[in-house]
């Protein structure tokens, strides 16, 4: 399903193993109660997205645009969603476990309560307020100084 326009679709109830969906549009769908495991999402949009009761694993999300989405009660773990935009995201329980988080994009996404101690998280872009309540592990802590333009030694 490589490259296919899911634009305004509706999934509920649905299990996606082994699917690539590389380069798909997924923007303004709606997901609820969907497990996706070990599925190929590289480059697809899922802008104004309603991503609820989601549990994502195994996956690679690398390069997906999830801006402007809302997430309610998601888990992902063992993900690559490296280098994909979580720019103004909302949410409400969501869980990272063991993602690779490297170079993604968090702007005016607050990211308090969000564990990420976890996950592989360098190079990311975020607003520095938007920071304030993660909860990251001490090498995150010390990547992130870098943000405020502390130099350590």
């Amino acid at each position: 399903m490589i490259q296919s326009n899911f634009e305004n679709a509706y999934f509920s109830n649905v299990i996606f193993q082994n699917c690539d969906f590389s380069n798909s549009n997924f923007s303004k769908a709606g997901f609820n109660k969907i497990e996706f495991i070990n599925c190929k999402l590289t480059g697809c949009e899922l802008i104004e997205a309603d991503i609820i009761n989601t549990y994502i694993t195994e996956s690679n999300f690398s390069y997906v645009n999830f801006s402007e989405s809302n997430f309610r009660d998601v888990k992902i773990e063992n993900t690559n969603l490296q280098s994909s935009s979580m720019n103004e995201i909302t949410w409400r329980n969501m869980d990272f476990m063991e993602c690779n988080l490297n170079r993604t994009q968090w702007f005016r996404t607050k990211l308090k309560g969000i564990d990420f101690s976890t996950c592989e998280f360098n190079g990311i872009t975020v607003n520095i307020a938007d920071l304030h309540g993660a909860i990251v592990n001490e090498f995150q802590a010390l990547e992130l100084a870098k943000l405020l333009g502390l130099q350590i030694k």
